[in-house]
């Protein structure tokens, strides 16, 4: 969460710059000009050879050709590399010298007399002084270069002095009245932290919005139930999850799907009956997006990132903040964080976590906690993962903090009759699902078990060299047939299921496994697996990333058949708990919660 103060910090360079403005009013009436004159005198008084030199050097080392070199300068190395203490140092003196410009336009002020000025070709206007500004904006730009360097304090201290003595050499050469140069340093940095600080202006405007807002909206109401997914017609868990949850919620609510992204024509999974489904964005994914043209609304550690860019951010944006009222659940990180950051104060937002918090790299943890404490409700899938953002969030966690698994999803068909010799995977053929280790667990199991095939159900990455692999390993007895619309038609041909994740969150294959009564081995990874299993009840557990184990463990149940038995009626009694209408409950009673807690 941010310090005490942070919110304060664009409102205090608003009125810094604000400030700046009105002394440049103020310093136009004769008596004040009057006043800066007699100072002006003073400071002149000790005009010298050796002192008019310095002035004047400082006067064309920080004049408008210095700068517009400057700007270029750091335009070209902001182009060239990815720094971002460039971009700042470059944001800063655009802003600081810009400022100067700006303000000497709107508060118009006269130049001293050209009597006493020891400089020629000076503008018309006098407040504030561009020097200054140029010299402060250059002086914070080498500080921001010089960051977390041993250079950094002795830059500061000289940067600081440089400005002082630009400020006394342009009274001295009579280009400006002392408060000139006092009005700069006020309206310089000002505009500096807010350029070098671009990100909490627009949550400081969003704040100042919704505070109007909240006066007046309504009462909040879950009647409307808005589920917003990265891609609607994927085929990964989570869509499944979404659309088993609009299933249940639309027997009460008027439940809509919104996807970020279209990624094919025709939905993977069947629409719920009475759910509508719409898209932000309905382009074809592109395969690279141009650094320019990247999301700035979307962290771009998040795992998703390359699927977002700035047309996703300008559509998510008007779609959050064109919400009134309803309910709003988010289902990834990203979006958790854009929904925390932009959404109205009338709607409710509920955050699901699939996966830990520790599996988030380092800088998605920042703004999890950071931002999370402004949703409605957190919602996890496991006790696990529920502690991880308990100890994370603290005292920043949303009100309601808690798990609700997902449902069993409806699958084909009866229980599984566990009579072919089959042993079935079903996932994503990606790296993190283990497969490989999987194969490297069958080539002992195949040996001691002829007759039996091990088929890996679904498509990837990875798909060419899982059967590379398979071939090396001389596995004849394993499959990789492709994807499936229909797992329970998969599970009824298969007597035992096997999960070979390096790491999952809630895994719904698991739990279609148990739904078909189909006992599982898998390993014991974080979180998911050891929450649904109960070893040597509905299925073994094996430590993480142990082919040894695995292949025992595997072999164990192919050569018990009564255990299979024992074990998948025990599964199918684990599953109820699981039920839709059990899960649905759980969410009613969360909606009823919020609805009332508002």
């Amino acid at each position: 969460m941010r310090s005490s103060t942070a919110r304060f910090h664009v409102p205090i360079s608003v009125a810094l710059l604000a400030l700046g403005v009105v002394v440049g009013f103020a310093s136009r009436t004769p008596a004040w000009t009057a006043a800066d004159a007699s100072v002006s005198g003073a400071v002149q008084s000790v005009r010298g050879p050796w002192t008019t030199a310095v002035a004047q050097v400082l006067d064309v080392a920080f004049g408008n050709v210095a700068g517009a070199f400057l700007v270029a300068a750091l335009v070209a190395a902001a182009a060239v590399g990815r720094s971002r203490a460039v971009r700042r140092a470059l944001a800063a003196i655009v802003a600081g010298w810009g400022v100067s410009l700006v303000v000497k336009v709107l508060v118009d002020r006269p130049r001293p007399a050209a009597s006493h000025a020891l400089v020629q070709g000076l503008g018309p206007d006098s407040f504030p002084s561009g020097h200054v500004c140029l010299t402060l904006s250059v002086a914070v730009a080498i500080a921001l270069l010089t960051r977390k360097t041993r250079w950094h304090r002795p830059v500061v201290a000289a940067g600081g002095l440089l400005v002082i003595g630009q400020m006394l050499a342009r009274v001295y050469l009579g280009a400006h009245y002392p408060t000139d140069v006092l009005g700069s340093v006020i309206v310089t940095p000002a505009a500096i932290h807010l350029a070098t600080n671009a990100r909490r202006l627009g949550p400081f405007l969003l704040r100042a919005a919704d505070r109007r807002r909240a006066r007046r909206a309504g009462p909040p109401s879950t009647r409307q139930v808005t589920i917003l997914l990265l891609h609607a017609y994927g085929m990964g868990g989570t869509i499944r999850t979404a659309f088993n949850l609009a299933s249940s919620l639309s027997a009460d609510h008027d439940v809509e799907i919104v996807s970020v992204v279209r990624a094919r024509e025709r939905p993977f999974f069947p629409v719920p009956p009475g759910v509508r489904v719409t898209f932000l964005d309905e382009r074809p994914p592109r395969r690279r997006v141009p650094r320019l043209l990247r999301s700035r609304l979307i962290p771009r550690e998040e795992t998703a990132y390359d699927r977002f860019d700035l047309r996703t951010d300008l559509t998510l944006l008007r779609f959050l903040r064109g919400l009134r009222t309803g309910v709003l659940i988010t289902t990834r990180p990203g979006l958790n964080l854009a929904a925390a950051l932009l959404t109205p104060p009338g709607v409710i937002t509920i955050g699901q976590e699939h996966t830990g918090f520790r599996s988030h790299k380092r800088a998605v943890q920042k703004m999890i906690t950071r931002r999370y404490g402004r949703l409605d409700a957190l919602v996890t899938l496991t006790e696990a993962d529920l502690g991880a953002y308990r100890a994370a969030l603290g005292s920043r966690a949303p009100r309601h903090l808690l798990r609700i698994p997902n449902a069993a999803p409806p699958v084909s068909g009866g229980p599984s009759p566990l009579t072919a010799k089959n042993v079935l995977a079903v996932g994503r053929l990606t790296k993190v699902k283990g497969h490989d280790l999987l194969l490297r667990a069958w080539e002992q199991v195949s040996v001691s078990h002829p007759g039996w095939t091990l088929r890996i159900v679904g498509s990837g990455a990875e798909r060419t060299r899982l059967q590379s692999l398979a071939g090396e390993l001389g596995l004849d007895s394993a499959e990789l047939p492709g994807s499936s619309r229909d797992v329970g038609a998969e599970l009824d041909e298969a007597s035992l299921f096997v999960l070979s994740s390096r790491r999952e969150g809630f895994p719904m294959a698991v739990l279609e496994a148990l739904s078909k009564g189909v006992p599982v081995v898998a390993f014991d990874c974080p979180h998911g697996p050891g929450e649904l299993i109960t070893h040597g009840h509905d299925g073994l557990l094996v430590p993480p990333r142990d082919v040894d184990a695995m292949a025992a463990a595997i072999g164990l149940l192919l050569d018990d058949e009564h255990e299979r038995h024992q074990m998948g009626e025990a599964a199918l009694r684990t599953s109820e708990r699981y039920d839709r209408e059990v899960i649905g409950r759980r969410w009613a009673a969360l909606l009823a919660d919020l609805e009332a807690g508002r």
